[in-house]
């Protein structure tokens, strides 16, 4: 029987009491779906017309209602703002509100993602893009990596502030930089800075369309909370190994920490048949403009798919991939002078 379809009348006075009891400045509470089994919608704002399946890392609100369908191996376990985890059981609907409780003055609060967000770049074979660190905050920075290109002999790298009045020099033969620790003693903490590749021949990296997205190395206070919060999500022993990647990496993407949940998501992807470690990959790559990438890990998330698939994961592979491909067709049409700065996000 489809809960949808039964006690829509019950449902629709439910719906309303959640969101009529919900404030105002509780509007901006996020969650995170860890698990997902089964028949699972998510009903935003309440809207239970138009509710969606539910896909693992689904970010999710106050006034968000999940529906749950009646049968006993149905069920979603949600990583709730305070970090609690919570079970939306079967035969069941409910408000986050409810699910989760009241949270107030917490700063370990997620905030939520604004759909799928891409930009240019990460196409063109023939250019030493930058693969890592791009469009990020960091804890610490120990390496740089770009796109290898054949036929060169090796690579000049700079590493300056965005008024490039303080820049880290160096020439390596292979496409990636390890730094020393003096290295690393040259990058002050807050400050945007950019990474510019040159190699011996050859297009520089800032031909790429997303060549001067920036890096920022946070400041003590700013990495003490996200540690706090990667401590309390390692600490919680109901999350299996893949529930508590899916909550890391959603709180480093929730919080700009870019570089953090691509390395969560990709040394999971290398063993986990759950096809949202891929799928959330490629939404990261092509957020900070890396679609060669996105295009990949969307595909291995495709093939994970059962054929038949039509739920929202499956949905958000093919818009990712969609997407993907038409940012790699569009990137050889554009250039981005080198002039032009774009800080991490904030």
């Amino acid at each position: 029987m489809n809960i949808i379809h039964c006690r829509c009348f019950v449902l629709a006075i439910l719906v309303f009491l959640a969101i009529f009891s919900v404030k105002l400045t509780e509007a901006a509470i996020q969650a995170t779906a860890l698990t997902v089994k089964g028949e699972v919608k998510v009903a935003r704002d309440g809207d239970v017309q138009n509710a969606e399946y539910l896909a693992v890392g689904t970010q999710l609100s106050a006034m968000d209602v999940l529906l749950v369908g009646d049968s006993v191996d149905y069920t979603a376990r949600i990583l709730c703002p305070n970090l609690t985890v919570q079970n939306a059981r079967f035969n069941e609907f409910t408000s986050l509100r409810a699910l989760c409780g009241q949270v107030q003055d917490d700063d370990r609060v997620l905030r939520a993602g604004s759909g799928l967000q891409s930009k240019l770049g990460g196409s063109a074979l023939d250019v030493p893009y930058v693969i890592s660190p791009r469009y990020t905050k960091l804890l610490s920075l120990g390496s740089i990596s770009w796109n290898a290109l054949h036929n060169v002999t090796g690579y000049t790298v700079y590493v300056c502030n965005f008024d490039e009045t303080n820049c880290l020099k160096k020439y390596v033969r292979n496409p990636f930089l390890q730094l020393t620790d003096e290295d690393k003693e040259a990058f002050e903490k807050d400050v945007n800075y950019k990474v510019t590749v040159i190699p011996d021949s050859g297009k520089y990296s800032v031909s790429d369309p997303g060549g001067d997205l920036g890096f920022k190395i946070v400041s003590k206070e700013e990495a003490k909370v996200i540690r706090a919060d990667v401590s309390l999500i390692n600490s919680i022993n109901s999350l299996n190994d893949d529930e508590k990647a899916v909550a890391l990496a959603e709180v480093y993407a929730a919080n700009a920490f870019n570089q953090d949940a691509i390395k969560v998501l990709k040394n999971t992807s290398q063993h986990s048949k759950n096809p949202y470690f891929n799928r959330r990959l490629g939404e990261l790559y092509l957020k900070i403009g890396l679609n060669r990438l996105a295009e990949q890990a969307l595909g291995h998330a495709k093939e994970l798919l059962d054929s038949n698939s039509k739920n929202q994961e499956a949905l958000r592979i093919s818009a990712g991939l969609d997407e993907a491909r038409n940012n790699i067709n569009q990137s050889g049409q554009v250039f981005v002078p080198a002039s032009t700065y774009i800080a991490v996000p904030e």
